[in-house]
């Protein structure tokens, strides 16, 4: 069994890490809420095109994207942005025009509100925030999760304010193991949704853990 290895996402690799958060994601009411009456086909096609697109948006933007690799194949990712990036707004309409376009002015409008509702959870001026992580299905179990986590924390360091958000409750004990603390709740666009905060860490618990 081959070393998971964790690195920065290639631009040549954000087809295949769309279609793994497309799969992971088709029975995630947080992201089905943004494609009403769509058919199951239909709502694998507008999730994996709301994905490359969004991924061309942050790549662009220099958000952060780790992705996980078992060999050659990719088997997780884990996005991250910053509450103070801004995204400028020749970005926003080249991406409002691309999901628009093949997911329909709905998932554009639905997607708006649901950022706007959730700034009002997320209200700290200095956090990052995991916005998405996927590990494919046939490797879970292995552990690939918590090395996207590892790796993630360290990159940005332990003094972080880090956010993040899951309309999943089993998730709720796995980020909880990761020093994540349920701090708010919240109801969007007909979705329950827990936001978590990981509060910097002190130097002397990280050396006594």
């Amino acid at each position: 069994m081959a070393e998971i290895r964790v690195e920065p996402l290639a631009a040549a690799k954000i087809e295949a890490a769309a279609q793994l958060l497309a799969s992971s994601f088709l029975d995630d009411q947080g992201m089905v809420v943004l494609f009403p009456k769509q058919t199951p086909d239909q709502l694998k096609n507008a999730m994996q095109s709301w994905f490359v697109a969004t991924l061309n948006l942050w790549e662009a933007q220099g958000q952060t994207m780790l992705a996980a690799y078992d060999g050659d194949q990719l088997v997780g990712v884990l996005l991250s942005g910053h509450s103070a990036l801004k995204v400028s707004g020749f970005a926003q309409l080249k991406w409002s025009l691309t999901v628009g376009w093949l997911c329909g002015l709905g998932a554009v409008v639905r997607t708006a509100q649901h950022d706007q509702e959730r700034q009002k959870q997320f209200n700290s001026a200095s956090a990052h925030i995991v916005e998405f992580v996927a590990v494919d299905a046939t490797k879970r179990g292995r552990g690939i999760g918590r090395d996207l986590f590892v790796a993630y924390h360290q990159m940005i360091g332990e003094g972080a304010s880090i956010w993040l958000e899951t309309s999943r409750q089993e998730n709720l004990s796995i980020f909880t193991k990761l020093g994540y603390r349920e701090r708010s709740r919240s109801f969007s666009l007909g979705a329950k949704f827990v936001q978590m905060v990981r509060p910097p860490q002190r130097k002397d618990c990280i050396a006594s853990s």
